[in-house]
């Protein structure tokens, strides 16, 4: 059990490391990609609601300390994101690679739309078109990356799960 949580601690340290340190390098068609909501949203798909709820927020909190404006900004969203795809994972078939890739097309999009109105929320100013021109990029690279991501965690759950360990 300690051992699970220590890869999937390693996992999220070192792409938060990469997305606060490669990916904004990466130009304006790569940059649009989130690696902190690719592995929350395929971790929410493995775990559920509840351990998706609390990756998530775990995960936004670290993200805002490395690079955030606000401290529970991306930590509420991400929250939000993992318990709402961990209750959707109750009710999918695992075995299809299509689910996860569906459900990172919507997540991104959700993504956006909650960051958007917590941004309006918290600084009373809306983010202007320009901000929504990267969304369909974004939808795209993330829900590709959100399907080989769950595909590498299924993996690893299923060797751990034949190891005994699981």
């Amino acid at each position: 059990m300690l051992r699970r949580h220590l890869f999937f601690c390693l996992l999220l340290l070192l792409l938060l490391v990469l997305q606060t340190t490669l990916v904004p390098r990466m130009g304006n068609f790569w940059g649009q990609i989130d690696l902190i909501l690719v592995l929350t949203v395929a971790y929410a798909l493995l775990a559920g609601p509840s351990r998706g709820a609390v990756f998530g927020m775990t995960a936004g909190f670290l993200r805002a300390i490395a690079s955030g404006p606000t401290l529970g900004l991306y930590a509420v969203v991400l929250y939000v994101i993992g318990y709402s795809v961990g209750q959707f994972s109750q009710l999918m078939y695992r075995k299809s690679m299509l689910v996860p890739w569906v459900v990172g097309l919507v997540s991104t999009a959700c993504y956006w739309l909650l960051m958007t109105v917590m941004v309006g929320g918290l600084y009373g100013f809306w983010i202007g078109t320009g901000y929504w021109l990267g969304l369909p990029v974004s939808v795209l690279l993330n829900s590709v990356l959100v399907a080989l991501m769950y595909a590498l965690l299924y993996k690893h759950q299923q060797q751990e799960v034949a190891r005994g360990r699981g």
